[in-house]
């Protein structure tokens, strides 16, 4: 990628002694120890894996039936290893090493002839380390501003009657998908490899939605669905109404759980032929702003379980039902040490909310919430009411279960919820679930000085040893 080369190519020796360090920033100040550069005028970042390295992660994953696929961008996203081998581009440079995010407009030359020499040489050496099916080539966010005004490349698209760029891409890209071939390995690409024409065996990554994907299918290419919105496990879980301040350091936008899980990768409207070219999909964790073990098992956990059984099973979305069994998978995640993220909002189910324009009494009121589609057996359930916005709160004296309008059961202690919330989960105990009897969670709420405070009112189910729900919320409890 653009921010450093990452594996050693005996060819190519500049790849990693330069390609694979560069100055170091803010975010990477968090990541890992720094070392002096050579002039110890600045500090630098980065680090790659040998050879020995590579052959290590290979067997070790093949051992556990876990392919590795190497990814090795091309034409764009090259930006550290063209400050090694500058003559690769369409200016010759010099280049630095990206040190911010972005898309660079210096990517790898398809005019010059030395180009597909050195790609095919570092091919060749990643191939022998590989030994699996696929080689991921990149070919997402190329910039074409360079080509347009190379002289080499103009006379690559006049030579080989070239339309434009685009197709002077497919170009690039049916060219490296021929020679690996020629190594027994077949080209995976993002979806952007479909402009100016897809290579005729490539198998699409489509990342931008899954249009991308849909368009390969139609057209008998393999694919593997990972888009943004669904898949990118970077991106922040916490639900917007209960942000954690660490998700600072993160994308702002949400890949909530349920979101994850709700996931299906082939489209409704391909024919059933065209639909066997969904191979899957891939969940992606970025690493960018991940500093610690720990975060990684953040942003990985539950969210890679969603995925995994929204892929591996013939689920139907039945949300609910996987949220209850999560908590036997948080389990298993304890006994192993992962970090996981565990907020209980993250597999709750909404019940109801409480706005400014329902004007809620300063004196104690009763507020029901029917709960019986949500109840999934017997079990505790926790009711949790969780602050959206405002600048008042609600006050919330108890929390009732009803069956049939008869009380079976209440959690009786003062609890807020607002800008500053304290024991807002209240825990409801069901010993058996009548057939056909109607449940109610009868909520008494005040508002403490005003109506200007808004939130939503969750249901989720929770073993009684949780440690979701706040242990103020077990006093004063009475059958």
């Amino acid at each position: 990628d653009d921010q450093g080369w990452r594996i050693e190519i005996k060819k190519y020796p500049l790849l990693t002694s330069v390609g694979a360090w560069r100055p170091a920033d803010k975010s990477d100040l968090e990541s890992i120890k720094l070392i002096p550069s050579s002039d110890g005028s600045s500090m630098l970042y980065g680090g790659y894996y040998t050879q020995d390295d590579i052959r290590e992660v290979v067997t070790y994953a093949a051992a556990r039936y876990v392919t590795v696929v190497p990814e090795i961008e091309m034409p764009g996203h090259s930006t550290a290893a063209l400050a090694a081998y500058p003559q690769f581009s369409c200016t010759g440079g010099p280049f630095r090493i990206g040190a911010l995010w972005g898309v660079f407009k210096d990517v790898y030359c398809p005019g010059k002839e030395e180009t597909f020499t050195f790609i095919e040489n570092v091919l060749d050496e990643v191939c022998e380390l590989f030994p699996g099916p696929y080689v991921h080539v990149g070919g997402d966010e190329c910039p074409k501003d360079r080509w347009r005004n190379c002289s080499d490349c103009k006379k690559r698209i006049q030579e080989n009657g070239l339309k434009d760029e685009n197709e002077l891409q497919s170009y690039f890209i049916k060219r490296v998908e021929k020679y690996l071939e020629t190594k027994h390995h077949r080209l995976v690409g993002w979806n952007e490899i479909l402009q100016g024409g897809l290579a005729p065996d490539a198998t699409v990554m489509s990342w931008q939605g899954i249009s991308g994907g849909r368009t390969a299918a139609s057209q008998g290419h393999d694919v593997i669905m990972s888009p943004e919105s669904n898949c990118y496990f970077d991106h922040t879980a916490d639900v917007g109404s209960n942000p954690k301040g660490s998700s600072a350091f993160l994308f702002v936008s949400t890949v909530p759980l349920n979101k994850v899980y709700a996931f299906e990768p082939t489209p409704a409207d391909l024919t059933p032929e065209q639909a066997k070219h969904i191979l899957g999909a891939q969940g992606n964790l970025w690493t960018e702003r991940i500093p610690t073990q720990d975060r990684l098992d953040y942003m990985a956990f539950p969210r890679a379980i969603a995925l995994a059984e929204c892929l591996w099973t013939s689920h139907r979305g039945d949300f609910p039902d996987f949220a209850s069994r999560l908590v036997r998978h948080f389990n298993c995640l304890d006994l192993n040490g992962v970090k996981y993220y565990d907020d209980p909002l993250a597999h709750a189910i909404f019940i109801g909310q409480w706005r400014p324009a329902d004007q809620l009494s300063k004196q104690p009121t009763d507020v029901d919430f029917l709960i019986t589609p949500h109840l999934l057996g017997p079990g505790n359930y926790a009711v949790r009411f969780e602050f959206l916005e405002g600048k008042d709160q609600i006050d919330i004296n108890s929390v009732v279960l009803l069956e049939n309008g008869k009380e079976l059961m209440r959690d009786a202690h003062p609890g807020f919820s607002g800008p500053k919330s304290q024991a807002n989960s209240y825990v409801l105990c069901i010993a058996e679930l009548k057939p056909g009897a109607t449940y109610t969670a009868r909520a008494s709420i005040m508002a403490k000085k005003s109506s200007d405070t808004k939130g939503e009112v969750f249901l989720l189910r929770t073993p009684s040893e949780t440690k979701s729900i706040d242990a103020k919320s077990t006093t004063d409890r009475r059958d």
